[in-house]
C-alpha cells in the first residue's frame, strides 16, 4: 500500500462557530449547502471545498484561538500575502478572507477558487519529480522580483528550523548517523550562507510538502498554501 499524506486531525467544517460561518456564506454570497473535507497538512482548522446553494464552489481554510493561536497568525499572514500574488504564478486565487470574533476567541477563514487535481501520488516517481522541478522553476523566475513587499528574509525565516540541529545535540534518542554528522548538520546555515543561498530577491515557497502540490487535470503543477 502506498504512503498515506502526512497531516493532522482537522477540526470539521460544522464545528466552526455559527457566526463564522454566516460570515463565510455572506463572504460567498450564497449559503453553503455542502461541504467536502480535504486531508494532509498540520493545521488543525478545517479544510474543504464548499458548494453554495447557487451552485458555486469556493475552497475554505479556517482556525481560531481556541484551536491554535499560532495558527491564526499564520493564516492571516497566508491571506496577506497570496492576496498580492500576480496572476501568472500557479497558485489559487484569493477570493476573500473572513475574520470573526466573539467572547470565545478570533477566528479566520480563506476563500480560495477551486483548484481540481490531486496530490502527487506517493512515493514519488522520477516523472512527477521532474514536474515539480520544473514547477518549483517556473515558480522562482515568475516571483523575480519578490511581488510582496515586506516579507521577511529567508534567513528570518530558516533562523528557527536550524537552530534545531544544535538544540538537539543532548537528545539522547539521535539516530547514529545524526550523531556521527551533527556538526556537520549544525553547520548547514553557515555553508548555505557562504555560498550566498540565503540571499537574492525571489519569493520562497517555505514549506514544500506532497500535500502542498497538487497535479491539476492538464498536468501542470499548483503550489497551495
Amino acid at each position: 500500500m502506498p504512503p498515506a499524506l502526512p497531516g493532522s486531525p482537522r477540526l470539521p467544517y460544522a464545528a466552526l462557530p455559527a457566526g463564522l460561518r454566516a460570515a463565510v456564506d455572506a463572504a460567498l454570497g450564497s449559503p453553503v449547502t455542502g461541504v467536502s473535507p480535504r486531508q494532509g497538512g498540520f493545521s488543525p482548522g478545517p479544510a474543504a471545498v464548499l458548494t453554495c446553494a447557487d451552485g458555486r464552489r469556493a475552497f475554505v481554510k479556517a482556525v481560531g484561538t481556541p484551536v491554535n493561536a499560532d495558527s491564526v497568525d499564520i493564516l492571516r499572514a497566508e491571506g496577506r500575502v497570496t492576496a498580492a500574488l500576480p496572476g501568472r504564478l500557479p497558485v489559487p486565487r484569493l477570493r476573500d478572507q473572513v475574520e470573526w470574533s466573539d467572547d470565545g476567541g478570533d477566528w479566520i477563514a480563506l476563500l480560495f477558487d477551486v483548484q481540481d487535481g490531486a496530490p502527487p501520488a506517493l512515493p514519488w516517481t522520477t516523472d512527477r519529480a521532474r514536474t515539480a522541478m520544473r514547477a518549483v522553476d517556473r515558480f522562482g523566475r515568475s516571483a523575480t522580483p519578490c511581488p510582496v513587499p515586506g516579507l521577511r528574509s529567508l534567513a528570518e525565516g530558516l533562523a528557527g528550523p536550524f537552530a534545531g540541529w544544535r538544540e538537539l545535540g543532548d537528545a539522547p534518542d539521535l539516530d547514529p548517523w545524526e550523531r556521527d554528522r551533527l556538526d556537520w548538520l549544525a553547520g548547514a546555515e553557515q555553508r548555505l550562507a557562504d555560498r550566498g543561498g540565503l540571499e537574492g530577491d525571489t519569493l520562497v515557497h517555505l514549506d514544500l510538502r506532497a500535500d502542498n502540490l497538487l497535479i491539476a487535470p492538464d498536468g501542470e503543477l499548483v503550489l497551495l498554501d
